[in-house]
């Protein structure tokens, strides 16, 4: 009922909100603008990324060291937090709330490992209960065989979570029930795109980084949330101070 009562709130907020975007994003669940950071802020990011990780001060790594993460790259780099502090605004149209603010940066760096299963290790919503907004930064060139960011048009809707979900919590998803999906109408959308590309995405949709085949792919993701970031995020970031 929580729920049902925040989409209500939801619909009279983006009716309430002239922003040229919003019918797009809340219709699909992501949009995306170009040229959003400078060449060279990309090249100082990947060269930052690439430090931190041969310093060994990542936080995280998967099993096949195919996708290393930094959280709380702001850390690291303070200047990319003022980059994207713009769209908290957004955040407040889209999610609404009464409680602070909070956020976090996370950097990957993802390359090709044979096995590999792409950044998020496949199809999967970031929550059930609750709309959330993540935005991210392509940092190099991304294109399909280089783990672009994948997401299912529309999943963020309601209707699309009470049809998964009604049965079970579960926030994985296997290809063929995405496959299911896609033939009963929703759509697959790959989101290639040149480097400083910014996507603003409603991460309670179904979305994956598809398997990377050759190559690497670097981004910047900045997580979003109301009054705490959450445990198992907060363990992992990283308080240092610029290198």
């Amino acid at each position: 009922m929580k729920y049902l009562i925040s989409e209500v709130l939801h619909y009279i907020r983006s009716k309430n909100h002239n922003i040229d975007f919003f019918d797009s994003f809340n219709k699909d669940g992501y949009f995306v603008i170009e040229n959003f950071l400078p060449e060279e802020d990309l090249l100082h990011n990947i060269n930052l990324i690439n430090k931190v990780i041969d310093k060994e001060q990542h936080s995280w790594n998967d099993d096949m060291k195919s996708d290393y993460r930094i959280f709380g790259f702001e850390n690291f780099s303070k200047k990319i937090h003022n980059e994207l502090s713009a769209f908290d605004k957004l955040f407040d149209r889209h999610i609404g709330g009464s409680n602070k603010l909070v956020s976090t940066f996370m950097a990957n760096r993802v390359e090709f490992k044979n096995g590999n299963k792409g950044s998020g290790g496949g199809w999967h919503r970031d929550s059930l209960n609750r709309r959330q907004l993540k935005l991210m930064v392509y940092l190099n060139d991304v294109q399909s065989n280089n783990g672009p960011f994948t997401y299912l048009k529309g999943s963020h809707k309601l209707t699309c979570k009470l049809k998964t979900n009604i049965l079970k919590s579960s926030t994985r998803f296997s290809q063929s029930k995405v496959s299911s999906l896609i033939k009963n109408g929703y759509q697959e959308v790959e989101l290639t795109a040149k480097k400083g590309t910014l996507i603003i995405f409603d991460s309670s949709g179904i979305h994956k980084g598809k398997v990377i085949e050759n190559g690497t792919r670097y981004a910047i993701t900045k997580y979003m949330y109301r009054g705490n970031i959450p445990s198992n995020i907060s363990k992992l970031i990283k308080n240092v101070k610029e290198i």
